[in-house]
């Protein structure tokens, strides 16, 4: 594979995109009940992986499938520069239930050399995306505890033609949850942790993406979605993977993808992961214009899954 490289030196930011975050086990809760409400919330969030923003960000590690329809020769990556980030806590009237609404902006570069010509002459293009997340407590016994989450929304900010992701709808053949629909009326409300998908070990997944584009200047225009995925390589590493969906035939904007849990290496369960689709503007992926190339427009949906040994096993916190 062709290496893409930039003119300008870039900060890479140890971030990570796909489908998955790391597993940890459940975090220890400071007993210390003289701490006040707003910091125990930002400890436990802190320390839990419901709030993982991982699924996205650099990923030039990431490889194809040989056997893909996506073109094998196009390569593109994105490089982080800056993150703002952003917590706002609200109470309800007992003071026993809070949601943390986070907002998070990415700044930086999408990379992309998509000439089959054996130089490597790559497109630059800025971009600014957004991602928001809520995230349940409940405190129990003196302490803060999650209690859910929503999955998290990532959009590129501004962009004048919208990648829009309709509805995800996930399917593992075991698991005592192992069917959920991300439809994208709903997709910001929070779910409890049970609400959430829960696969065995040993379940396939497979993961359908419907997708559109709106206010497009380029009625022509297409998309492509992508799976992303990080799997365990032996200690605290992981291995970022990145795939291609297969686009279903004869629907532009409906791709789908299947794997096996067992595949993504978790060595302790109960595991979180966060299971990523990524779908990007077509001409942003395949435009050749060094001089004035066509903008940047994504959108990604990163949704949590867990999984379990047992059907009784505890859910991670």
């Amino acid at each position: 594979m062709k290496k893409l490289l930039m003119a300008t030196p870039l900060v890479v930011l140890a971030l990570v995109l796909v489908t998955v975050g790391c597993s940890k086990k459940n975090p220890t809760i400071p007993t210390d009940t003289t701490v006040d409400d707003n910091t125990a919330i930002t400890n436990a969030v802190a320390a839990s992986d419901w709030a993982d923003v991982s699924d996205y960000g650099n990923d030039g590690s990431a490889g194809f499938a040989k056997d893909d329809p996506f073109p094998g020769f196009v390569h593109w990556r994105r490089r982080i520069t800056g993150e703002t980030r952003t917590a706002a806590i609200q109470f309800d009237s007992a003071n026993t239930f809070a949601t943390v609404t986070i907002n998070k902006y990415f700044d930086g570069y999408f990379v992309v050399d998509n000439t089959n010509n054996g130089v490597v002459d790559t497109i630059v293009r800025p971009f600014r995306d957004h991602g928001v997340r809520y995230v349940w407590l409940r405190k129990i016994r003196d302490h803060w505890r999650i209690w859910g989450a929503s999955p998290l929304d990532i959009a590129t900010d501004s962009a004048s033609t919208k990648v829009v992701i309709d509805s995800v709808r996930i399917t593992g053949t075991s698991g005592p949850r192992p069917s959920v629909l991300f439809a994208g009326s709903t997709y910001f409300q929070t779910r409890r942790r049970d609400e959430m998908p829960i696969f065995d070990a040993g379940a396939t997944v497979t993961v359908n993406v419907y997708g559109n584009i709106s206010g497009a200047s380029y009625p022509a225009d297409s998309a492509w979605a992508f799976l992303h995925r990080r799997i365990h390589v032996g200690l605290d590493l992981f291995h970022h993977l990145r795939l291609p969906l297969d686009r279903v035939s004869g629907q532009p904007f409906v791709f789908t993808k299947t794997w096996t849990v067992a595949d993504d290496s978790i060595s302790v369960r109960p595991a979180l992961r966060h299971g990523c689709v990524d779908m990007i503007l077509g001409s942003t992926l395949f435009d050749t214009t060094h001089v004035s190339p066509k903008p940047y427009s994504a959108h990604l949906w990163t949704m949590p899954y867990i999984v379990v040994n047992t059907v009784n096993d505890s859910l991670p916190e």
